[in-house]
């Protein structure tokens, strides 16, 4: 009877969809995984791995930009499947875009969800 269970638990988690958390820090590598061991450097490359429902977590300091984060409308979630974008914990992450030339957007946002 236990191993009947086992199996009616494993279908319906299969059908759960799998959302993912990347990080990115300013000691992260953009050739790490994006785990919170394993943190990537930038947000532009997080935005480039992440799928609707995925949560990236920016950790806190400041984030030296040298070109502004594009998220472009093939990018797109759904109502019911977002992408979701937040400081990590109570940290506060700063955003430093004095690198980018003058009159440039930080970040041109044209992707809905």
């Amino acid at each position: 009877m236990q191993n009947r269970h086992f199996g009616i638990l494993a279908i319906l988690l299969t059908g759960l969809p799998l959302m993912a958390q990347i990080y990115v820090a300013t000691d992260g590598n953009d050739l790490n995984s994006g785990t919170i061991d394993q943190p990537l450097k930038t947000i532009a490359k997080a935005i480039t791995v992440v799928v609707p429902g995925d949560t990236i977590y920016v950790r806190g300091g400041t984030h030296a930009l040298f070109a502004p984060i594009n998220i472009n409308s093939s990018q797109n979630g759904s109502d019911s499947s977002r992408y979701h974008l937040f400081a990590y914990g109570d940290e506060r992450p700063l955003l430093d875009f004095s690198a980018t030339a003058l009159g440039t957007k930080g970040i041109s946002l044209r992707g809905s969800y």
